[in-house]
């Protein structure tokens, strides 16, 4: 018999958090299905019976933990009242932020996609290159508008949702467009990873080597910890100020061994092999560049391959798919790129889930769209100059928004008020501090870490399940990218 949980006791500030969330996921479920869009509605009523039962599945464990403790008088204590509530508050908070997420996306298309449409026709052939397109494969893929490129799966949805993010400079940058294929490579990746592992692992034993893990989020639990400790009062022992010691003047120093790589770089390397065998070389000039707008952040983040090693290996993959390649000296990027991801994708078969269709000589796929794709990266890759040398730079006229005929006077003084509001915030910042100080004051009043976001930022690259990607990326849980 089906047992349908009703509810659960709970403190009356977490209740009225439960209640609040559940009355506006309601609301606006509400309103979407009477603007006829089904798939909306169906993953809105999705989230509310995943956050229902997160929070039952939450309060069972609390039960199950103070019943076993009391069976074990002299283990350990049980938590405290207070740390049960506080935990209560945290599993409200994480709702909150994939409520945040999905709520976007209702906006973003109730508002339109004129802006968005355009892009199916890329995902389409991207997924024709990358070999998406079993039936098991199928998904329902919403393009939105965002700060960076991210792809994300809703992963407790029962209809299969993706939705590709994207930034809005794409609009007027088409070049930029390619990204897209190493986002959608992460769809691939994310079914073939238990096969990437055993390959890794098969390699690691026959040459009696140990397979690293890349750390996830590198600092950010620490650092968690050390303003836990802070607002408690508690002592920082010797090995605890050791570890945030190490962490401090950690500079990205490469801690993996040069025979292999961790699994996180290889799905890295992986993904930006489809875009780098989708366009060829005038890609990889355009993949310097908008890896190297984060370049700062790269060195920080062991989840990811630093720019060095992406440039090297993607040169590397169009030499092995295009004549016989020279030898290469061992322990480089570019023999790992033989021994690891180039022998991996030529060893799958077109029926093999892992089969990548644009990395092989035999692929025909070339269409107007690919070649207008490569016309307008080549345009760019001359435009911009040298990235190590001179950029090129052009002058760039900032046009009013608003027509100046009867409103210019009322106009020209609002310019006026708004320069000297700005002047009030930033008067004598150099660029760090123009940079760092918001445009609009924030007071998060539990988020310790948040106070300082800005001092702890290039620390690393949001995390995910698979691991976010160094053109910024989704945040945890769900996102790839």
């Amino acid at each position: 018999m089906f047992d349908y949980k009703i509810g659960t006791d709970l403190p009356l500030d977490v209740s009225s958090r439960v209640e609040s969330l559940f009355s506006l996921v309601s609301e606006t479920q509400k309103r979407v299905t009477e603007s006829g869009n089904s798939v909306l509605a169906g993953l809105l009523r999705d989230f509310q019976e995943m956050a229902r039962e997160y929070i039952l599945l939450f309060e069972e464990n609390v039960k199950k933990e103070i019943s076993t403790v009391a069976k074990q008088a002299r283990g350990k204590s049980p938590r405290k009242p207070m740390e049960i509530w506080q935990r209560r508050h945290s599993v409200l908070d994480k709702l909150t932020r994939e409520w945040h997420r999905i709520y976007n996306l209702v906006s973003a298309i109730e508002l339109g996609t004129s802006f968005l449409d355009e892009f199916n026709k890329y995902v389409e052939l991207a997924v024709k290159d990358i070999g998406l397109t079993d039936a098991e494969d199928n998904f329902l893929l919403i393009p939105t508008f965002g700060e960076f490129f991210s792809l994300t799966s809703v992963r407790y949805s029962t209809s299969k949702i993706t939705i590709l993010r994207l930034p809005i400079s794409v609009i007027k940058s088409p070049w930029e467009y390619s990204v897209v294929w190493h986002e959608m490579a992460g769809l691939k990746v994310r079914k073939i990873g238990k096969q990437i592992k055993e390959f890794l692992e098969v390699y690691a034993k026959e040459n009696n080597i140990s397979l690293p893990n890349a750390q996830e989020a590198p600092g950010i639990e620490l650092i968690g910890q050390l303003f836990e400790r802070l607002v408690k009062g508690d002592d920082l022992d010797d090995d605890f100020k050791a570890q945030i010691k190490n962490l401090l003047l950690l500079e990205g120093s490469d801690s993996f061994p040069d025979d292999i790589w961790p699994q996180d770089w290889f799905e890295q390397l992986y993904e930006d092999a489809c875009s780098v065998f989708a366009f060829g070389e005038t890609f990889i000039p355009v993949l310097e560049k908008i890896l190297g707008r984060q370049a700062h952040k790269l060195s920080s983040d062991k989840k990811h391959p630093d720019l060095d090693t992406r440039l090297r290996v993607a040169r590397r993959l169009l030499v092995l798919q295009n004549e016989d390649a020279p030898a290469v000296d061992p322990g480089t990027p570019e023999q790992l790129t033989d021994d690891l991801l180039w022998v991996f994708i030529q060893q799958q078969r077109p029926d093999s889930d892992a089969y990548l269709p644009v990395a092989f000589s035999g692929y025909k796929a070339e269409s107007d769209l690919r070649k207008n794709l490569v016309d307008e990266m080549e345009s760019f890759n001359k435009s911009f100059g040298d990235i190590h040398g001179e950029i090129v730079e052009k002058p760039y006229e900032f046009h009013s928004l608003i027509s100046r005929n009867q409103e210019q006077t009322v106009y020209e003084e609002r310019i006026t008020l708004v320069k000297e509001l700005l002047q009030s915030i930033f008067r004598d910042a150099g660029i760090d501090e123009l940079l760092n100080t918001p445009f609009s004051d924030s007071d998060e009043l539990t988020d310790f870490v948040g106070h300082n976001r800005e001092q702890w930022g290039s620390m690393s690259i949001s995390s995910n399940d698979h691991g976010s990607h160094t053109v910024w990326h989704g945040p945890p849980q769900t996102a790839h990218g």
